[in-house]
Order: structure tokens, then C-alpha cells, then sequence
């Protein structure tokens, strides 16, 4: 490639004055290792073109949520040499299929979870700095990974958790708070994708999966949202181009975590069980019946 750039985290950075502008700056500055003055988003635009402009390019573009972002910093594909590539990470799939000038050339790939032993490789390489766990600790890494399921977040965040402890007691109690550490570092991460959500239909729809209609047939609960007056089919579409529901042979299903996050969400918008809007547990759905008597 002649030119290569990373430009990280833009979701993020676009929230700040002129974020856009900065991250056109950062794109010419990988590319012509030198720093550059733009004025606003079309000056930067034309300039990027200007030097990419049959160019063969490996752009790398993190955590976009918007069309204008891309636009602004790769505009369209034919801007570059055959052979180019750029690759974008997003949480909303949608946002792919929306893309101008990039219809004929692009590759949706929705990332897996982990397998097993990928699970295991990976919490060993935060919590051992090894391949493979250390003597005495396979049993309870796999143990570890299992509750994980196979998502990467949670197996790095656990890991480097239990990094230098080498105490089998105090895994075993890292084993039994597990939902603890859930509700500190990863909960705050998937948290973004909730309050990314479009519109009070689609965070309704997420929370009503969450407390209530995982497995659930997908028409039932259509049925239920449309009389309810919500924008059901949409909302569900978008929903899964975000990774935030699935729809597995036809039920609506969810990711442990983020059913979890969903139920924690509930509780932190109510003061108590009483102001929930949503309530799923048997003693708390006998106490707020039995104060209202």
C-alpha cells in the first residue's frame, strides 16, 4: 500500500467542537507525516481526495456511527486505486448498506464470538501472559471462560482482573461476584449501544426483550408492540443491525450481557421496584402488589 492511516475511536471523537475536522487532520497526518491546517470538513474532504486520489490505500476507520463520517474521510471508492482497502467498524450494520459510492465493492463480517479454546487463549494471554494457562489453573480458567460465553470484552476485562493473583480461593469468589464485575467496566462499554438507540421505540423494544421476550416468537411479540402502537418491524431491523438482538429460528434472543445490561438499566431509571417500568422479578412483583393493596 502506498498510503496507510488509522483513525480510532470516531464515534467518540466527533462528539467534541470541530471532531470531525480533528480526525481529517489525523487521516493527513498519517498519510503525509506532516501537520496540516483545515478549516472545515469540505476543505478537508477535497484535500484527502486531492492526495489519495488513485492512490493504493489501507485506511482503517474504528467505532463510525455516522454516513457524514465516512464521507468526510474516505468519500468514495472510486477515489482509489484497485486494490485499496478500507475497513470500517460499527456497531450498526445498517449504516453500511447506506454507503455512497461503495455499493458494488463491500463486505459485511459480523464478528463471532469466541470458541472455547480461542476463550481460553485469549483470557491466558491477559490474566497469565501466556498461551495456555499455568500450571494448577486450566480447571478454573475454563470454568471462567464458560460463564463468558465467548465474548472478548468480558474475557479481557475478567482476566486482567486476576492477573498475578495466583490464590485459587480468590478465583473462586471472583467465580461467585461475577455479575459484580459486570457491573463496572463492561457494562459502561455495551451501555453505549443503548444510548445510541434512535428512538423511544427501538430503547423500549430493547428493554421489553431484556426483562420480558427472550425466546419468544418473534410475530407474538410484534403483535404486542404493534398494539402498543410502536414501529415494531423497524425497530427489530434496527435493533439487529446494531448486535443488540438476534433472531434465531424465528424468536427473539439476546446475549447474556446485554440482557443483563437491559434489566440494570430498568432499575437505575426507577428509585425502586415500585417506579420500575418494567418488573420481572417474582418478590418484587408480590411486594409492589401487596403496597398497593
Amino acid at each position: 500500500f502506498e498510503f496507510h492511516g488509522f483513525i480510532s475511536d470516531i464515534r467518540k471523537n466527533c462528539l467534541v467542537l470541530d471532531g470531525l475536522v480533528k480526525l481529517q487532520s489525523q487521516l493527513m497526518l498519517h498519510i503525509s507525516k506532516l501537520p496540516i491546517t483545515i478549516s472545515n470538513t469540505s476543505e478537508g474532504t477535497c484535500m484527502i481526495q486531492r492526495i489519495l486520489k488513485n492512490k493504493r490505500v489501507l485506511i482503517v476507520l474504528d467505532d463510525v456511527d455516522k454516513v457524514e463520517q465516512v464521507e468526510a474521510l474516505v468519500g468514495k471508492q472510486e477515489w482509489f486505486h484497485p486494490g485499496s482497502r478500507v475497513i470500517i467498524t460499527t456497531r450498526n450494520e445498517g449504516l453500511l448498506n447506506s454507503l455512497d459510492g461503495w455499493e458494488q465493492s463491500h463486505e459485511n463480517y459480523g464478528p463471532k464470538t469466541l470458541n472455547e479454546d480461542e476463550s481460553l487463549e485469549l483470557f491466558s494471554r491477559y490474566a497469565f501472559r501466556k498461551n495456555s494457562p499455568i500450571d494448577g489453573y486450566r480447571a478454573l480458567s475454563l470454568k471462567i471462560v464458560r460463564v463468558l460465553d465467548g465474548l472478548p470484552l468480558a474475557i479481557k476485562t475478567v482476566a486482567s482482573t486476576l492477573y498475578q493473583k495466583r490464590d485459587t480461593k480468590y478465583w473462586d469468589e471472583i467465580m461467585k461476584r461475577w455479575s459484580g464485575l459486570r457491573d463496572d467496566e463492561i457494562y459502561r462499554t455495551l451501555r453505549v449501544s443503548y444510548d445510541d438507540l434512535n428512538s423511544s421505540d427501538e430503547r423500549s423494544i430493547f428493554l421489553d426483550v431484556a426483562c420480558f421476550f427472550g425466546g419468544i416468537d418473534e410475530e407474538t411479540a410484534i403483535y404486542i408492540w404493534d398494539a402498543c402502537g410502536f414501529s415494531s418491524r423497524l425497530s427489530i431491523d434496527s435493533l439487529i443491525d446494531k448486535s443488540l438482538i438476534e433472531i434465531i429460528d424465528g424468536k427473539l434472543e439476546q446475549h447474556n450481557m446485554l440482557r443483563e445490561m437491559g434489566m440494570r438499566i430498568v432499575k437505575e431509571l426507577g428509585t425502586g421496584p415500585e417506579t420500575q417500568s418494567r418488573l420481572w422479578d417474582k418478590e418484587d412483583i408480590i411486594n409492589v402488589l401487596e403496597q398497593q393493596k
